[in-house]
């Protein structure tokens, strides 16, 4: 028999997992003393996992994810001497900065890769108890599957833009996606990578067949649990990413009809000193209007000049960094970090207003609707520069408006792993060439524009315990 090390170690609450370790892996076993989940109550506790500040803020321990390493490989992060030493960046974010083509040990975790199958873990564990619950009405049941089923269609979303090569219809059905799960079984399963076509048609059907079923919004109290604006925001992603840009804009429009509220930054927390640029904060999740379903955590980076250089200056944007050296924490001749006021109840990602905003700008302006798209961008943009300093944008041209919507989406959302995402899809459908150079010390890597090496390397760990689970090749 069988047991497999593939999710890493599984922190549930009322959890009637118990696992017990062997050289092979995780066995999992009926503990004593421990509360076995037989109620709605107890799935839904399960489900939200959620835990208090100050005794104010709620949010999903289970299914809100940090972006440990990934985003490490982005374009538009920066790695000094100096700021690894502040911030703390261990060899593993070091290896996917320099694009190096073993990533992590024998020994070593990935938390990006074990975060997500805890997710689908803790879902398929769900949906299985409730196939069987002692009590809660029909609905109740029905919409608890829901949302199990959601979040478990996140996770792979991630993890087969993570870990896969770009969605190409030509050639989906045969690239390698991600292993999917759909149980809770520890013992005798297979293991192998589907195709990142299969992949992508079980989060459709996932988003689908679940929508009826939630409710149209969640009080941002509770934006941690799905509803049908972020299932519909989810599955305009999912269309964007395979260039069916009708079906993305059908499905942003059903999201942006539920909830399209965006948040005026000028009304946001501001840090003011003298001599010292104006910083501006964003707001906890549960003051931010425009989050639809919380889905990440912000971590602190550096980012480069030239990212910096996005900003117009009466971008109200360009005040969420704050320099190091003039704050005179340490001398870093100008690096940026972000500045915000907590970064464990403050995000970006997930799925908010100004995504879907830009993803409806997008898909209006690939499809020829140019009056549409500037629409849009103007619609977040005037809440982002100092009130009644805005001029409005006005592109014609389909490749310059193209173009700006997707400059507009480095500014909006700076701490976002999606930016590695929307690389690969514009290398893939627009050509556009884009590749990433890293210099560390003396040493300079870069990463080519459609190189295979975007699909990140799965971690020792997993393959050594799963011969099954095939590495992605390297150039």
């Amino acid at each position: 028999m069988k047991y497999i090390k593939f999710f890493g170690i599984y922190a549930l609450v009322l959890v009637f997992i118990c696992t017990s370790c062997t050289r092979d892996g995780f066995l999992d076993i009926k503990p004593k003393g421990k509360v076995i989940p037989n109620k709605i109550e107890d799935y839904r506790l399960l489900l939200d996992q959620t835990e208090s500040a100050g005794g104010e803020i709620n949010f999903s321990r289970g299914f809100v994810s940090k972006h440990f390493n990934t985003i490490y490989g982005a374009d538009h992060i920066l790695v000094t001497p100096e700021i690894v030493a502040l911030n703390g960046i261990d060899r593993i974010q070091l290896n996917l900065f320099q694009y190096r083509d073993i990533i992590y040990g024998a020994a070593q975790s990935d938390l990006d890769w074990e975060d997500y199958y805890q997710q689908i873990f803790t879902s398929n564990l769900i949906l299985e108890g409730l196939s069987s619950v002692s009590n809660g009405t029909p609905n109740e049941i029905l919409a608890l599957e829901a949302e199990a089923k959601l979040h478990r269609a996140y996770a792979y979303f991630n993890l087969v833009n993570i870990y896969g090569v770009h969605y190409n219809p030509s050639s989906a059905a045969t690239d390698l996606g991600v292993p999917l799960r759909n149980s809770s079984s520890l013992v005798n399963v297979n293991l192998e990578r589907v195709s990142v076509q299969k992949v992508y048609d079980f989060i459709i059907d996932e988003i689908e067949t679940s929508i009826p079923n939630l409710p149209d919004t969640q009080p941002l109290q509770l934006s941690f649990r799905p509803s049908k604006a972020g299932a519909y925001g989810l599955l305009s992603k999912i269309f964007l990413y395979q260039a069916n840009y009708s079906e993305a804009l059908n499905a942003v429009e059903s999201a942006l009809t539920l909830s399209s509220t965006i948040r005026n930054i000028n009304d946001d927390e501001v840090f003011e000193e003298p001599d010292i640029p104006t910083e501006r904060y964003w707001p906890n999740v549960t003051e931010d209007v425009q989050v639809v379903w919380h889905k990440e955590l912000i971590l602190d980076l550096a980012f480069t000049e030239e990212y910096i250089d996005l900003f117009e200056t009466e971008d109200l944007r360009s005040q969420w960094f704050a320099s190091l050296r003039e704050r005179e924490f340490i001398d870093l001749d100008g690096s940026i970090l972000v500045a915000n006021q907590s970064a464990f109840f403050s995000g970006t990602d997930g799925i908010n207003t100004p995504d879907l905003y830009l993803i409806r700008s997008e898909c209006n302006a690939r499809l020829g609707n140019i009056s549409e798209a500037n629409d849009d961008l103007n619609t977040l943009r005037i809440n982002r520069f100092e009130d009644g300093q805005y001029n409005p944008v006005s592109i014609t041209d389909q490749d310059l408006l193209l173009q700006f919507i997707k400059e507009e989406r480095r500014r909006e959302f700076p701490m976002s792993v999606e930016r590695i995402f929307d690389i690969k899809r514009y290398n893939r459908f627009d050509d556009d060439n884009i590749s990433i150079t890293h210099s560390f010390n003396s040493e300079t890597s870069t990463i080519q524009a459609n190189s295979v090496n975007w699909a990140q390397p799965i971690g020792l760990l997993y393959i050594n315990q799963n011969p099954e689970i095939i590495q992605n090749t390297r150039e």
